[in-house]
């Protein structure tokens, strides 16, 4: 999520959605065909979503774009809490495909 990576404005389902837009828009300007999302949806939960509802929103955006192939790649803090790093690992599974 770039420049905005840590922050409490992606704590809402709205403005997660609406920065993957704004990122796909980006890449289609500057004529990118391949994205890497680098998040940790763990960090977005400040208000009612959970992690997992934050990834799949992500990913129902990303599916939605058809000119731009991606990826999302979770971080998980090594020198962080264990069980959230458990949590990240636990969460990387459900998405894995």
């Amino acid at each position: 999520m770039g420049d905005l990576q840590g922050s409490g404005l992606l704590c809402n389902e709205q403005a997660v959605r609406k920065t993957v837009r704004i990122l796909l828009e980006k890449c289609k300007h500057s004529h990118v065909d391949y994205v890497e999302i680098r998040c940790s949806p763990l960090n977005y939960e400040y208000g009612s979503l959970t992690g997992e509802q934050i990834l799949t929103a992500i990913f129902e955006e990303l599916e939605k774009e058809t000119q731009i192939k991606s990826s999302v790649i979770l971080i998980a803090y090594r020198h962080g809490d264990k069980q959230k790093i458990d949590k990240s690992i636990e969460l990387a599974k459900k998405f894995k495909d």
